[in-house]
């Protein structure tokens, strides 16, 4: 029997298995990394659509302003701003669209910031200047357009931008030293000549403004000629070639669809005339054209009032305060001529309205100081006119209200002082002299009196085609000798009224008179009073000057005294009418 070997087996020992150790660092590194490449790929992805997301609204932003549309591009451009903090383009375009908007402290932002984007570019600068000019910044902008012409000296905008900001200044000469750069560089620009134009008038010289009006007219489209016709006409005017500057202001009318304003500017041609009739046409073409013009409600009004039309003069000016409610002087305007009508409650209502606006206006006083004389009120008449005069020393119609003031009081002595001092600040006031000869007259101071009356103007006739002014309506300057008194009265019958003026009526020459000098050959002292225009302060007549001559000569026993009664024939304007003279007897006793 074979017995079983027992063998003892060992045990096998396990194999190991080795692998490769990473760390918690490397792990964590390897995140790291991998996350940052997403974030990398995202934004690179991001920046790219953003960009031509940017570039889109920016280009829908540039269509909106080619169509005008300022509002829509203003929101494009923001939001290609919030895409791209940096784009200068959309920066100044938002502020072009804001300045459209007429939100021009907005606009300054947006320039600001292109300019620090792009300091060497012009654009920005001449932006900002002309948003600060809009602004009233006037020194900024003339700052703004200084720093454009040094970063570009060819630069026409900034030279003419500066010139017009030194005209708003009132620097007249510098402004046009600039716009001649302006035109050196840009020399086909017609609104640079014309603004050339305006600042020689404005110096004076009228010969380069009307070559340079010329000369804008010539370049300019016929759409544009309209203004540049107006300026020629005014510096026409200025310089006496009426004709001319009527047929601009003509041809600026025949334009189509002409404006209220145009009108207005040839009415206001016609009122510097003395031409009424024209001048109230055009006024109310303008006014049917555009009833929101406040200037041409106010002159219409005071057309009205000169002309004697007092009720449509109120209610002129009422139109005019209704479109300028907080305007003082529209107030004190209606007042005049409430006051005149002799409608004083509503008169001094409308002096108190004023007065709410304008508390220390010496004007208001002494419109109210007129009325309570007119009413009677002569202690508080003399109080608004001595305010009148502490608001505002040098107004001579103040000192001339509280001498008539003083002389109905009685004060003779403050009368003359106040005359005095109203003549020492204006020697040519006319109702001055007139106040203060008729004090001398009453005190029987004739020749005082005389000195005082204002001196007669020479006659001429007038070149064709030219109206007189109103101020030379009718007067002469007639050199007497005692042999030649009667050929002299004859001659003065051939003196013509150039033009009618109901407002005058009551200041029509009554007479004239003179004294030859027994026995001398020298010419004797002639008289003859008229108004030059009609002056509501000067509400006596003119002819007691002749009056106070004739009984000068009656008190010193002269010679006899030559007299005529003047007859005036009233035609329709703008025709003639004629003075006549008839010849009285030679007579040495006062004045009939």
């Amino acid at each position: 029997m074979i017995a079983e070997a027992s063998q003892e087996i060992s045990p096998v020992a396990p194999l190991e298995l080795k692998a490769d150790r990473v760390s918690a660092r490397g792990r964590t590194l390897t995140i790291v990394v991998f996350i940052c490449v997403f974030v990398l790929l995202v934004l690179t992805f991001g920046w790219i659509g953003a960009r031509r997301i940017n570039i889109f609204f920016s280009s829908r932003g540039d269509q909106a302003m080619q169509l005008q549309d300022f509002q829509a591009a203003r929101s494009d451009y923001t939001w290609a701003i919030r895409l791209d903090r940096s784009d200068a383009h959309a920066y100044l375009n938002r502020g072009y669209a804001l300045q459209n908007l007429n939100n021009d402290e907005r606009a300054l932002r947006d320039f600001s910031r292109y300019n620090d984007l792009r300091p060497a570019e012009t654009s920005g600068y001449l932006a900002r200047a002309a948003s600060e000019l809009r602004l009233g910044r006037t020194e900024a902008a003339i700052a703004d357009f200084s720093a454009a012409i040094a970063h570009d000296t060819s630069s026409a905008m900034g030279y003419a931008g500066r010139a017009r900001a030194y005209a708003d200044l009132g620097k007249w000469q510098p402004a046009a030293d600039d716009m001649s750069a302006a035109l050196r560089i840009s020399p086909s620009q017609a609104g640079y000549w014309i603004d050339r134009a305006r600042y020689f008038g404005q110096l004076g010289q009228l010969d380069r403004g009307l070559a340079d009006a010329d000369n804008a007219l010539a370049l300019a489209l016929d759409s544009d000629k309209v203004p540049m016709l107006s300026t020629r006409a005014e510096l026409r005017e200025r310089k006496g070639n009426l004709a001319g500057a009527l047929a601009d202001l003509d041809l600026a009318i025949a334009q189509p669809k002409p404006s209220a304003a145009l009108y207005a500017r040839r009415a206001a041609y016609y009122d510097r005339r003395g031409d009424d009739t024209h001048a109230l046409a055009d006024y109310q073409r303008a006014a049917q054209l555009d009833s929101t013009l406040e200037w041409v409600q106010t002159k219409l009004g005071l057309l009205y009032a000169r002309r004697g039309d007092l009720a449509a003069a109120d209610a002129s000016l009422s139109r005019a305060i209704a479109l300028t409610f907080r305007d003082s002087a529209a107030y004190q305007r209606r007042a005049e001529v409430r006051l005149a009508a002799g409608r004083y409650d509503d008169a001094l209502a409308d002096i108190q309205r004023a007065l709410d606006f304008t508390p220390s206006s010496a004007v208001v006083f002494l419109t109210r100081a007129r009325l309570y004389h007119a009413t009677g009120k002569l202690a508080d008449a003399n109080a608004d006119a001595s305010r009148a005069i502490e608001l505002d020393g040098a107004r001579a119609p103040a000192y001339l209200e509280r001498a008539r003031i003083a002389r109905d009081l009685g004060q003779r002595s403050m009368a003359f002082q106040d005359l005095d001092r109203a003549i020492q600040i204006d020697p040519a006031y006319a109702s001055a002299h007139v106040e203060r000869a008729a004090l001398y007259a009453s005190q029987q101071s004739y020749d005082a009196a005389i000195a005082d009356y204002p001196a007669p103007r020479k006659i001429s006739r007038a070149p064709p085609g030219q109206m007189r002014p109103r101020q030379m309506d009718s007067s002469s300057w007639v050199c007497w000798r005692r042999r030649r008194a009667m050929a002299s009265w004859r001659c003065a019958a051939s003196i013509r009224r150039w033009r009618w003026a109901p407002a005058t009526r009551a200041c029509l020459p009554r007479a004239g008179a003179c004294w030859p000098t027994r026995g001398s050959s020298r010419p004797a002292r002639p008289i003859w009073i008229t108004r030059w225009r009609y002056d509501p302060t000067m509400r006596r007549p003119c002819w007691p000057a002749g009056e106070s001559i004739l009984s000068w000569a009656a008190t010193m026993r002269r010679s006899a005294i030559s007299r005529a009664r003047w007859r005036w024939r009233r035609v329709t304007p703008p025709r003639c009418s004629h003075a006549r003279a008839t010849i009285a007897s030679a007579q040495t006793s006062s004045w009939r």
